[in-house]
Parts: structure tokens; C-alpha cells; sequence
């Protein structure tokens, strides 16, 4: 398989919308329009700067007191179509360029903003339109995402999550020392809260502050800045815009990822767990925290399985009154997520109904057996199976309950779509027949070395064989 490089220079998800968010929400919302005027200014203090040097030990953890870490001299990515031709860069491109893939015909936007890595970034779809989830789209409100670290975040605590200086102590046990002196992934980073911590301890080569949010890394960028004046300092941070669910990251090549309250709002977490685990090195750890059930405080006590059946009794559960669109988890189905894409050894610190739980990459060649305990494919759940989409559920005959958190319908064409769809993942020369509602298509995948171009994008050149 080839590789091809990219050199450039040195220099350069939301808690439930329940009732018991709301005064966060509002509070949020709030503070941003009284502080609108300062929207490019963001608090100082918090912590400290992304890329500063690691001189002093970390107020928040006493791991971090050994000296800072050689720099990441290259973070590497791959074309999220194919997962094959690699992009590597030093750090964040210091004008508007583009990363070409030429198998797939496809060039990836990248500017000093962020690498745009998901698969219809740099193309103009003519028609199609991805449906979106709820859960997703908000985070992409700029509004939401200056109110992220502005009161949002603190109304955590009503669940018990311990605030991010202690959950940042409880991510850095786990993480170390499998992932030291390597690259660390902050999965859906929101507006760089873990992040800037993870980089200003100085116990990691480099940092990437991953989310499928533009607006998000927009806020990471501008808290970085305004605490260190750069990204680029002694443990560097490259922003991504990504999707857990196509992570552009070769298999095995990932020390570790860290997603810090955000399982809950991914679409479907057990494809991103999947992808998860495809990209861990042998021994690499993800460490996750997110929301369970309204049971799960007496669950701690009397034993989740004794109290599972209360959980039908939850109006904001997957089938009450007040559903939500994001899934509050019980501790067996994060135990199953995990199981079934081959993460092992779970342990996890929960209270109340917070949970950061980290899981490992068993080594290639490890003995391993499926626990008694677990069955060979999971179905349990608060919820029942797992949740799929309607259409699918239709074909398969089960019933499909009024509080899917994800509803979707059979989708039917336009031809138009048809063709942005094969376009956006570099497949060419649309043929077809066509008569009254019925259409059958072929496409042909491209040869590598084949002319292409986007209008809009800039061609990067500086590739090595």
C-alpha cells in the first residue's frame, strides 16, 4: 500500500434537555447574550494555556508533575473514504490548503481553523442533504457553543458528575501509562475542556481535539489563543472535525481516545465503538464518561438488575412521555458496548448517575474468552435491543415503538442524489436506467493517478511516494 505525506512548516454533548437542565440551559443562554461583545475573548484562568510549557505540575493532578514530553513531530491521518492514503502533518496549516487523496479522487479542506476530515467535507452537494439527528445538530448552534463552558457544562453536577478538575484526575489514571509520550484523541472535545488540560499536563507528545462540531473547535481555537497565544507550543494541538462513526485514523494507530460526556449524544454508539476499537493500537485504552439512568442511584445500592424493571416507570426514557433524544445508559449496556467490538478489562468510577469507565485493546495474540456473565450477542438494554432504524425494524418485523430516540423512514430518491452520494466518496461516470419510479445506477471507482479537482479547494502538492 502506498502512503502519501503531506509536509508542512512548523509554524504555524449536551446533558438531557429535561427538566432538570433547563436552569443551566437558561442560565447559558443568558450569559451569552450579556456577554456577546466579548465572544472573542474567552474567560482567562480556567486553565492553563493548550500549548504553553509544562514547567510547573498540574494543580488537578500530581501524575503531571514529571517533565514535558518531546513534541509530536508528525499527527497522522488518513483519508476517511478509503482509510489508506495517510496525510501527515506537523502542525496546523498556517494558510487555506487541501489534502488530496488520489484514490478517491477527493480533496479534504484544512485551514488554520481545522482539518475538515468527514466525508463530504470540500464538496458541493447539488441536492443531497444528510438527515440529521437532533442530538448532533445542537452542538453545531454557535450559541450553544459559547454557552458550553459559560454555565452549560457546570449544570453537570446535578448528576453527579464531579466537575472537570476531578473527572480530569479520574481520565489521566486511565490513560496513563499506556498512552505517555503518545498522541492522545479527545473524541467529541466540545469546546476544548479536556483538551487544553490533557496538553498543559505535559505527559502526552500531542494532542488531537477531534469533533464533528465547527463551532466547537471554533471555541477550542479561540480558548487556546486566549490563554497561550498558539496551538503550537510544547505539547501541540491540531483541531479535527470528525465523525466518530468514520474516524479518519489508520487501524491500530491510536494510543488512546478520550471522549469526555459525549456517548450519549452520538447517533449510533455501537458503530463509533466499533471504529473505537478498529483504531486503538494493541494495549491502547479508551476512557469515556457520560449519564445513566433515573435508576441507576438505587441501582448502586440494591444492584442494577433488581431495579431494571423501574426503568419502564422513567418519562424521559427511550419510551416515555418526555423521551429524550439522547440515551442514559445503564452500566451492563456500557459493559456490552464494549464487549462486543473486542474492548476489554472495564473498570469505572460512578456516582450517582455520572460514569467514566475506560476499557483496553487486548494484544494481538491474548488469550481470550467470552465472560459467562455476558451473552454472545448483546440484547440487553433498558430499552430492549439496541436501537435501530425504523426502516430496518420494519424488514426485520419488530415492532417499532413510538419513543425512538432516532426515527427515520425509508428514504426514497432523487436521481440528483444519487449522484452527489457516489460524488462525495469519489465514485465516477453515473450511469443508469430509469423508468416511471424505478432506477437502476452503476459507478465506477477511479483509477489512482486519474485527473481530478473541486472547485474551491486547493490541490496540496507536496506528497511523497
Amino acid at each position: 500500500m502506498r502512503q502519501r505525506e503531506v509536509a508542512l512548516p512548523r509554524r504555524w454533548y449536551l446533558t438531557p434537555p429535561m427538566p432538570s437542565l433547563a436552569p443551566p440551559v437558561a442560565a447559558g443562554v443568558v450569559l451569552a447574550s450579556r456577554a456577546a461583545s466579548a465572544f472573542r475573548q474567552p474567560r482567562r484562568g480556567v486553565v492553563a494555556a493548550a500549548a504553553a510549557a509544562a514547567t510547573a505540575p498540574s494543580s488537578s493532578s500530581g501524575s503531571s508533575s514529571s517533565p514535558p514530553l518531546s513534541p509530536a513531530k508528525n499527527f497522522d491521518f488518513v483519508c476517511p473514504i478509503c482509510l489508506q492514503n495517510h496525510f501527515r502533518l506537523s502542525s496546523m496549516p498556517p494558510q487555506p490548503m487541501g489534502l488530496s487523496c488520489g484514490r478517491c479522487q477527493r480533496t479534504f479542506p484544512a485551514s488554520p481553523a481545522y482539518l475538515d476530515l468527514t466525508l463530504t467535507s470540500g464538496v458541493q452537494q447539488k441536492v443531497y442533504k444528510q438527515r440529521s439527528w437532533g442530538g448532533t445538530e445542537l452542538f453545531r448552534n454557535p450559541l450553544v457553543s459559547f454557552a458550553y463552558e459559560r454555565g452549560w457544562r457546570q449544570g453537570f453536577a446535578w448528576a453527579g458528575f464531579p466537575g472537570a478538575d476531578k473527572e480530569y484526575d479520574i481520565a489521566m489514571s486511565y490513560l496513563l501509562p499506556a498512552a505517555s509520550g503518545k498522541v492522545l484523541v479527545d473524541m467529541s472535545c466540545g469546546s476544548g475542556l479536556f483538551s487544553r488540560r490533557f496538553a498543559r499536563s505535559g505527559r502526552f507528545a500531542g494532542v488531537i481535539a477531534a469533533d464533528f462540531s465547527e463551532s466547537m473547535l471554533q471555541q477550542t481555537r479561540e480558548y487556546c489563543l486566549a490563554e497561550g497565544g498558539t496551538l503550537n507550543g510544547s505539547t501541540p494541538i491540531m483541531l479535527l472535525r470528525a465523525d466518530v462513526g468514520r474516524l479518519p485514523f489508520a487501524t491500530g494507530s491510536v494510543a488512546a481516545i478520550h471522549a469526555g460526556a459525549a456517548i450519549h449524544c452520538w447517533p449510533n454508539p455501537q458503530v463509533a465503538l466499533a471504529e473505537i476499537s478498529r483504531v486503538l493500537a494493541p494495549g491502547g485504552v479508551f476512557v469515556a464518561s457520560t449519564f445513566l439512568s433515573a435508576t441507576a442511584p438505587l441501582g448502586q445500592v440494591l444492584g442494577d438488575d433488581a431495579v431494571r424493571p423501574l426503568a419502564m416507570l422513567d418519562p424521559t426514557g427511550g419510551t416515555g412521555l418526555m423521551s429524550s433524544p439522547y440515551r442514559w445508559w445503564e452500566e451492563q449496556e456500557l459493559r456490552d458496548l464494549c464487549t462486543a467490538v473486542g474492548l476489554q478489562d472495564f473498570r469505572r468510577e460512578r456516582d450517582w448517575r455520572f460514569i467514566m469507565f475506560a476499557v483496553t485493546k487486548p494484544t494481538e495474540g491474548a488469550s481470550w474468552t467470552q465472560p459467562p456473565s455476558t451473552p454472545l450477542v448483546p440484547e440487553r438494554g433498558l430499552r430492549g435491543p439496541p436501537v435501530s432504524w425504523v426502516g430496518t425494524r420494519q424488514l426485520r418485523n419488530e415492532p417499532v415503538l413510538p419513543g425512538n430516540p432516532r426515527p427515520q423512514q425509508m428514504t426514497y430518491w432523487e436521481e440528483q442524489e444519487l449522484r452527489d452520494l457516489c460524488t462525495a466518496v469519489g465514485l465516477q461516470d453515473f450511469r443508469r436506467e430509469r423508468d416511471w419510479r424505478f432506477v437502476m445506477f452503476a459507478v465506477t471507482k477511479s483509477t489512482e493517478g486519474a485527473p481530478f479537482g473541486f472547485a474551491g479547494a486547493e490541490s496540496s502538492a507536496d506528497f511523497v511516494e
